[in-house]
């Protein structure tokens, strides 16, 4: 082997280094109204970006909105890995007073959120979160995110994943794991979606959000091979993996919950 052969060679593996480390490189979003649970969340989802950040790729996102208690996060603001972006409700008119039970209030804010939030991620994979949920073990979805097998899909918690059976594209939303830029095409999507007469053809806002994200990565939610498009575009890391985590619901009126419950889908492949 020639001198110049070798460089090429070392050249080659220090690109593939790097490629890979940016690849691996996160952010995360937490979305929603500032809630007391985030100055216990925040610390851990910081841990969890500083360890894999690459260069100036990751960060944490904090989207919520102009009207909140930002006192909950002034112990953070200061943090250069932390962006803050204030949503205002001024720009959604249509909606501030609209709180109907399923929509479409709270469908076009959670995704105004999520979309806006991932705008100013950096990194290469993106995690969306809630505000008034914590996942002390983050760590344990991340490296299901970045594991060889795991090839381009999106990944989310088994929390409110429904069987086929009960309800078609109804993966949870609670926890969303993917590569960055196609989350965020999806969340675009799904903003639009909530936004308009669409949201109709859909019973629940886990489904609008499926929908959005397959067609991001061109994948056209079909219902009769329903099954076979989520097993290929969809993965699960049950929540039982991940402990010391706190989820809410809207019909559990927001109380803190630590438990799963009957029904929802742990492996994919039991779908």
């Amino acid at each position: 082997m020639t001198k110049y052969q070798e460089w090429q060679l070392e050249f080659f593996k220090d690109l593939l280094s790097r490629f890979k480390k940016l690849e691996a490189s996160l952010s995360i979003v937490v979305q929603g109204p500032l809630h007391e649970r985030m100055r216990e969340s925040i610390p851990h989802y910081l841990n969890l970006v500083k360890k894999n950040r690459y260069k100036n790729y990751g960060n944490l996102v904090i989207s919520h909105w102009d009207k909140d208690d930002t006192s909950i996060i002034e112990d953070f603001l200061e943090n250069p890995l932390i962006y803050v972006k204030t949503n205002y409700y001024k720009n959604l008119p249509r909606y501030e007073n609209s709180h109907a039970k399923r929509g479409p209030n709270p469908w076009v804010y959670q995704n105004h959120t999520t979309h806006r939030g991932l705008k100013h991620a950096t990194g290469y994979l993106a995690i969306k979160v809630r505000s008034d949920e914590i996942f002390p073990a983050l760590d344990v979805f991340y490296e299901k995110l970045v594991s060889p097998k795991f090839t381009g899909k999106f990944l989310t918690s088994d929390i409110y994943f429904r069987k086929d059976i009960a309800e078609k594209f109804h993966p949870s939303d609670h926890i969303v794991g993917g590569a960055r830029r196609n989350l965020e095409n999806g969340f675009k999507l799904a903003e639009l979606l909530a936004s308009t007469a669409e949201r109709s053809k859909f019973r629940f806002p886990e489904q609008l959000i499926c929908h959005a994200l397959l067609t991001a990565v061109n994948v056209e939610p079909k219902e009769y091979k329903s099954q076979k498009i989520m097993k290929q575009n969809f993965e699960i890391v049950p929540i039982s993996r991940m402990p010391g985590s706190i989820w809410t619901a809207s019909y559990r009126k927001y109380r803190p919950m630590t438990t799963k419950e009957d029904g929802w889908v742990q492996d994919i492949n039991n779908l």
